[in-house]
């Protein structure tokens, strides 16, 4: 029992009293220190969420939209484009010389090319199927896979082989057009370039014919310039003869009115036929290919012809006449028949 003060009544303290007192006291200094290693009362630290912790989602929450991938696309132009340029960059047969491009068909990722190609080794052209499939890669640019490219049946006429005879034929008549104003100046080896050995035998022993009588031509057309400066297109045909194949190209120009086999400055013969049909030559130039290089294997000239005047047209009046060998084709006619 506490005894009282002078200064005061003092009231009794129970235990309990005295306990809540003295945790109060230490709560007090705990929180005016700012803790130390040694308190019993700490803040505790805020909870990690793991980065691959489910989260969780409530049942009825909305799917999540997926974007959706938009096609790539290529259009016929571009995949034809790009079976032209995969076929000119690496031909199918490889041992191909020339092609033209004919025409061009799309079915699904598939494109079939259709050319007038050419070797070079014989005088024959071929039409040819030429198949890709041509899809697009992941940035849309299209690539292609070849499937085939086969012969198929059908006649053209190849850009390079035409141009090819008629750059020939006019080395011919270019050497030739000297010969003829003057034989002495016949060389069988320069001869021989132009043309095949069994006919520079035949033109040497022609030649030696006219410089011994005194003979030279005057007034021959010799083109040097084809396919131009001709009086109707120019018509051709292939065909076999024996073991030989032959490209045969007919075509017809202006005959010079001093036409003809002259002695001197007399005119030995103009060759003219008592009714003239025309002042016209018609020259029909026979090659073949040897070596990868066109050969002249005979020339025939028909002078005073009239080339207007085959029934119903130039192209089916010499057919009418002369397609035993084969029949004629204008070199001008597209070639994609």
């Amino acid at each position: 029992m506490v005894q009282a003060s002078k200064i005061g009544r003092t009231m009794p303290m129970s235990s309990s009293k005295l306990v809540a007192v003295l945790l109060l006291s230490a709560l007090v200094v705990a929180a005016c220190s700012g803790g130390s290693a040694g308190s019993v009362l700490e803040t505790p630290e805020p909870s990690v969420q793991l980065a691959d912790s489910p989260t969780a989602v409530p049942d009825d929450a909305p799917p999540t939209a997926v974007p959706t991938a938009v096609p790539i696309v290529l259009t016929n132009e571009q995949m034809v484009a790009a079976a032209i340029d995969a076929f000119d960059a690496a031909p199918e047969p490889a041992e191909l010389i020339a092609w033209d491009h004919l025409d061009a068909e799309v079915a699904g990722d598939k494109v079939t090319l259709r050319l007038c190609s050419w070797t070079g080794d014989t005088v024959f052209d071929e039409v040819r199927l030429v198949n890709y499939i041509v899809e697009p890669d992941v940035d849309g640019n299209p690539t292609t896979q070849l499937i085939f490219s086969n012969p198929t049946p059908g006649e053209c006429l190849n850009t390079e082989l035409i141009n090819s005879a008629f750059e020939a034929i006019n080395a011919y008549d270019t050497y030739w057009g000297g010969v003829l104003e003057d034989p002495t100046t016949f060389d069988e080896v320069e001869a021989a370039k132009y043309q095949s050995s069994d006919l520079v035998e035949v033109s040497e022993d022609r030649v030696e014919g006219w410089i011994r009588d005194g003979l030279e031509w005057r007034g021959v057309r010799f083109e040097a310039g084809l396919p131009d400066a001709l009086v109707v297109p120019s018509l051709w045909r292939t065909y076999e003869l024996g073991s030989l194949a032959v490209f045969e190209v007919l075509v017809c120009g202006d005959l010079d009115p001093a036409y003809g086999l002259y002695q001197s400055d007399s005119l030995v013969d103009d060759f003219k036929p008592e009714v003239a049909a025309g002042n016209h030559t018609i020259d029909s130039v026979k090659l073949s290919r040897d070596d990868s290089r066109w050969v002249i294997r005979g020339v025939e000239a028909f002078a005073w012809s009239n080339c207007f005047a085959f029934e119903p047209n130039w192209l089916e009046g010499m057919n009418e006449m002369n397609s035993e060998l084969g029949r004629w084709r204008l070199v001008e006619e597209p070639v994609n028949q």
